[in-house]
């Protein structure tokens, strides 16, 4: 297999190539909890003082002007976002012409409670009006009408429900009118509600919850809901789970077909707690079961596993993990993309290579020696970005940093953002812990970049994407991770879907005396068939390399013999020799000759250099 499409799942169950976009937030519903206590806030207060000209009697006649988007000046208001049509100037307040419209800024419901905002303002006929009738609008929604207008200023108030961000007010009346002193308020909890929700550890009857921290918080409420097909009616199942961490084990669910979602409220040291998070559905597979690697020889082993119920496959990796021998730099990644060739063509819109393995292009073009990224089919043509997306490594070793090398050149203006996302309690963060921008790409001549990422963890990914509507090609990349001595790096060398719960690796040197080692995950489809789900990856399983290269006791000129109890070593070149028992502990190790006394009877593993000798006693 040469390239095929890829079908790789995010570490937070998305699909690649949208690992960052959580599909699991369960909205608009929020569970019901403790009564969060909070204060009034003001959104915006706008009394139109900087209306100076004209007066109510005689409002200025020239409406006030506005920008394309039909909004006023910054200079003309408190807070840029008020505009409309038809409005003029009348000292100090606003007048609105008959069937014309004053809208407001969008309202900001961060941190508010129960999507309500309080709505007051003074309002009158104007002086050639003899009667006419407010409303208002929130967003797209039917208008509110309010008591007739009359010729002299009257106050008025309004609460409104279902308040997102964003949304705002239109006024208009079938008159003309005065308006002033408008002020929209939220009621603001004490505490932020919990976000980044997130789940591992998913068995049939429970889970691990996650969730980021709240300033403030001292302890956290979790409720753990049924939650029915549509996505829409919630039931209790567990409630009032009381941790002070950010995270909760959840056991001793029934072991069902209900799907599952839970809530976390915030509660501050006076008790003040917070609105419950968005519920967060809890639909994934179980972590497979591994086993052993069995058929071990030196360039492969074959493994298998259990199979997971309700999984249409597996994502299999193998990788390679090499220990530093001194501070500096080791490569994840260092390719001049030959596999790659210009004949190479995909209906897919994302794609991955066997040579390359664990990263996934969306929207790729191909080249001799070259991959291609096109950031002018992507927007038009697919729902995709045009980028190329790491697998997860560990940059947690040294600095945290990467040395990144491109050797790149683009189409237009083209340019790219290469971005390091480190997970952090769970989740990838919307944001990067740092990034780069390539720019000033020839069009016909490839150009090397080199930079440097930081801010790199346990689990992180590299992100490379289009901008500017342009083509970008790549012909060698390099990757290089900062290192101590005695750190070690791993870098994915096989990577690949299998329907099947086996797998079989050829092609590698397990002689080559770096650590191999397997994980993999089980792949499902959502109930709803919208999006992938995933389990978590397995522990990594390491290849018992001793069983590789086994000889009968000569190879070049180190030899191993049995004399009685003890094992005789001739090691002329000085080569690192390690003496182990079945059970694996170390009975000896050096770097010369030697006669090493086993006394026990049975089987033995003596590894000179990077072969291996197995002997029975």
């Amino acid at each position: 297999m040469l390239f095929s499409a890829a079908i790789v799942l995010g570490a937070d169950g998305a699909i690649a190539g949208q690992r960052f976009s959580n599909r699991n937030g369960v909205s608009p519903l929020r569970a019901a909890s403790t009564t969060p206590s909070g204060q009034s806030v003001a959104v915006f207060n706008e009394d139109f003082a900087k209306f100076t000209s004209g007066s109510e009697t005689e409002p200025s006649s020239d409406p006030v002007p506005t920008d394309w988007y039909g909004r006023f000046d910054e200079s003309k208001v408190g807070l840029y976002g008020w505009g409309g049509n038809g409005v003029y100037e009348a000292g100090g307040c606003a007048f609105v012409a008959e069937g014309k419209a004053l809208w407001t800024p969008g309202i900001d419901m961060t941190n508010a409670i129960s999507n309500r905002v309080v709505l007051s303002f003074r309002a009158r006929l104007g002086v050639k009006a003899e009667s006419g009738e407010l409303s208002v609008q929130l967003g797209y929604g039917s208008p509110t009408k309010f008591p007739a207008l009359k010729d002299e200023w009257q106050d008025y108030r309004l609460e409104i429900s279902g308040v997102n961000s964003g949304i705002d007010l239109t006024f208009s009346a079938n008159c003309d009118w005065l308006i002033d002193d408008v002020t929209v308020t939220k009621t603001v909890a004490y505490v932020a509600s919990p976000e980044g929700l997130s789940f591992s550890s998913y068995t049939s009857t429970g889970f691990k919850a996650i969730w980021q921290p709240v300033d403030g918080a001292v302890h956290y409420l979790v409720n753990v809901y049924t939650i029915d097909d549509a996505l829409e009616n919630l039931s209790e199942v567990i409630t009032g789970i009381k941790t002070s961490e950010t995270f909760c084990d959840i056991t001793g669910l029934p072991d069902s077909d209900d799907l599952f979602c839970f809530t976390v409220t915030a509660v501050d040291a006076k008790g003040n707690s917070s609105q419950p998070s968005y519920p967060l559905l809890v639909e994934a597979l179980a972590t497979p079961q591994t086993y052993d690697a069995t058929d071990v020889s030196d360039s492969g082993f074959k493994v298998a596993w259990e199979a997971v119920a309700g999984a249409i496959g597996y994502d299999f990796y193998v990788y390679r993990r090499t220990i530093a021998d001194a501070d500096g730099r080791l490569a994840l990644v260092d390719t001049d993309f030959n596999f790659v060739s210009a004949d190479m063509s995909s209906e897919e819109e994302s794609v991955s290579f066997d040579h390359f393995p664990g990263w996934v292009i969306n929207v790729p073009m191909f080249g001799d020696g070259a991959i291609g990224m096109d950031g002018v089919k992507a927007p038009v043509a697919t729902n995709m970005f045009a980028s190329m997306e790491s697998p997860a490594y560990n940059l947690s070793t040294g600095d945290g940093s990467v040395e990144i090398t491109l050797v790149a050149k683009g189409s237009g203006t083209a340019k790219m953002t290469v971005s390091l996302y480190t997970m952090k309690n769970g989740v990838y963060p919307v944001y990067p812990e740092s990034y780069f921008i390539v720019d000033g790409l020839q069009e016909n001549e490839y150009q090397s970049r080199t930079f440097t990422l930081t801010g790199g963890g346990d689990n992180s990914v590299i992100y490379i994407e289009t901008a500017d509507w342009g083509q970008v090609w790549i012909s060698d990349m390099k990757i290089m991770q900062s290192v101590n001595a005695g750190e070690a790096v791993a870098a994915p060398v096989v990577n690949y879907v299998t329907i099947d719960n086996c797998a079989e690796v050829t092609g590698i040197d397990l002689t080559d005396g770096a650590q191999y080692y397997y994980t993999l995950r089980a792949m499902g489809i959502s109930r709803d068939e919208e999006y992938y789900i995933s389990s978590d990856f397995t522990s990594p399983h390491y290849i018992d390399a001793s069983l590789a290269g086994i000889a009968d006791g000569v190879v070049g000129a180190e030899s191993v013999e049995v004399i009685g109890r003890s094992l005789s070593i001739v090691n002329p070149r000085g080569l690192d020799v390690t003496v182990c028992n079945a059970a694996g502990v170390v009975l000896y190790s050096g770097c010369s000759s030697a006669t090493v006394e086993v006394g026990a009877k049975g089987l033995y593993i003596v590894r000179i250099g990077s072969r291996a000798f197995k002997l029975v006693i």
